[in-house]
């Protein structure tokens, strides 16, 4: 965990903080490469050096932001777009509104879409040494 974005989960408020906690969890319980780092006031979440996600307050709750979550199979329609190009939201004002069942879904999506191309091109590149 970073320590700026430690200083960022305790000053949210009592209301919002389980929220995002539960959401960092969630995203740091996916996958063993997943690294958090600080960026732009808010904690975001890398995989194989790549934006996977982020939190950000956002009105009342917590936003969980997919860098290219236009991408992404959201077949409930909860996404967000917010007129941004790539980046989708999922916004929360509750814990209880935080569901793993589909939330993880949607990050195990994201690192896979993430991750592949930088996995596919170090497989590609070990079974050319091989040759």
């Amino acid at each position: 965990m970073h320590p700026k974005a430690d200083l960022w989960f305790e000053d949210l408020s009592a209301d919002v903080r389980p929220t995002a906690e539960t959401l960092r969890d969630l995203i740091l319980s996916v996958a063993p490469g997943v690294t958090e780092a600080f960026k732009y006031r808010v904690p975001f979440y890398y995989i194989a050096g790549k934006p996977l996600c982020y939190l950000n307050l956002h009105r009342n709750g917590i936003d969980l932001g997919f860098w290219n979550g236009h991408r992404l199979n959201d077949d409930d329609g909860m996404f967000e777009d917010r007129g941004k190009k790539m980046v989708r939201h999922l916004h929360f004002t509750a814990r209880e509104q935080v569901h793993a069942e589909y939330v993880l879904p949607l990050i195990f999506q994201a690192v896979d879409f993430v991750a592949k191309p930088v996995l596919n091109n170090s497989e590609a590149k070990d079974e050319n040494r091989a040759d």
